[in-house]
C-alpha cells in the first residue's frame, strides 16, 4: 500500500498467488496512472524436459560483483542459487529466460557464449560459466 500525496493517489495490492510478479504489476500500475510507457509482463511459462535444462547447469561469475552462481535442477526445475544464500526456484518464460517472480530476477541465457544476464531492481549484470 502506498499514499503519493502530491497526486492524492493510495494505491493497495493485495494477491493470493504468489507466482504473479508482484513488483512488475506494482510498478505498471504507477507507470500506467503517470502516463509513462509499460507493457504488461507475460505470465507464459514453458514446460521443458530435465534434459532439456542440462544446457543452463553450472557455476557463473561476475567480475563488477563477487558473486557466484550455482544453476542446478530438481526434477524439471531448474534451481539457482547466490554463494551463501537460499536457493530459489526458477520458471521458463522463453526460451533461454528463466524467472523468480518474487524477487523480480530474470536470468537470460547465452548458451554460445557460456554466459547468463541477472537483471534484477533495474539492473544488469553479466555472468561467465566456469570452466
Amino acid at each position: 500500500m502506498a499514499y503519493y500525496q502530491e497526486d492524492s493517489l493510495a494505491v493497495a495490492y493485495c494477491t493470493n498467488g504468489q507466482i504473479y510478479p508482484w513488483p512488475e504489476i506494482w510498478a505498471g500500475v504507477l507507470n500506467i496512472y503517470f502516463g509513462k510507457d509499460y507493457s504488461i509482463p507475460s505470465l507464459n511459462t514453458l514446460s521443458l524436459r530435465a534434459e532439456d535444462l542440462d544446457k543452463y547447469l553450472g557455476i557463473y561469475s561476475n567480475n563488477q560483483i563477487p558473486l557466484k552462481l550455482t544453476i542446478s535442477k530438481e526434477n524439471l526445475t531448474l534451481i539457482a542459487q547466490a554463494a551463501g544464500q537460499d536457493s530459489f526456484p526458477l520458471e521458463a518464460t522463453a526460451e533461454g529466460e528463466f524467472k523468480y517472480y518474487q524477487a523480480g530476477i530474470v536470468l537470460k541465457f547465452n548458451k554460445e557464449k557460456n554466459e547468463l544476464t541477472l537483471e534484477q531492481g533495474g539492473g544488469s549484470y553479466l555472468f561467465t560459466k566456469d570452466k
